[in-house]
């Protein structure tokens, strides 16, 4: 690998006109902002973000790898767009079908969110009730962490000594916690 590195780094250089400068390590000590592209980085990024969402539901659902789901990405912001363009290679890497959808996905037992996107997978009749029961468990870990950040928010000892950047951080996790047990509870709602 170490050769293969500096042979693509020795062209990518040379295209842009700039030396190779390779460490010992194997490391570039420097390479042009010019080269990097910021919206290259948020394709590659969101494609990431939803593989990995889709694989995750697959794992926690206990599915086989290799049966091919069908599914609907839904998302609150552009990203939905990335996603789009890049819908082969997303369908590719997870083994799924999907729809693309803006807003926020409905009641599903087979859901699982982040902060730009709710991915909704079609689980086999068998999956339904081990789905119900990781829900579930999921839901009561969330009302602990809930209940966790609510105590820290009203302990005046804590607020008094904690940097305002904790405290801006418990308030966002907790908000975040929050509408997570929402969706859980609508996807449980949606399972009885």
């Amino acid at each position: 690998m170490p050769f293969l590195t500096e042979e693509l780094v020795a062209a990518v250089c040379e295209g842009a006109g700039e030396p190779a400068d390779l460490d010992r390590g194997g490391s570039v000590s420097s390479i042009s902002a010019e080269l990097e592209d910021v919206q290259a980085d948020r394709e590659i990024e969101t494609i990431q973000e939803v593989v990995t969402m889709a694989r995750t539901l697959r794992a926690q659902s206990k599915l086989d790898p290799k049966q091919r789901l069908e599914g609907v990405l839904y998302s609150r912001n552009p990203s939905l767009e990335i996603a789009q363009r890049q819908a082969e290679a997303i369908q590719k890497l997870a083994n799924v079908t999907l729809q693309f959808k803006a807003g926020e996905a409905p009641q599903s037992p087979a859901i699982l969110s982040t902060g730009g996107f709710d991915l909704v997978l079609e689980l086999p009749q068998g999956q339904q009730d081990a789905q119900r029961k990781r829900l579930e468990k999921e839901r009561d870990q969330l009302v602990k962490n809930i209940a966790n950040s609510t105590r820290q928010l009203s302990d005046e000892v804590f607020l008094s000594k904690a940097p305002p950047q904790v405290v801006v951080s418990i308030q966002n996790k907790l908000s975040n916690y929050e509408d997570q047990l929402r969706r859980i509870e609508g996807a449980l709602g949606g399972t009885a």
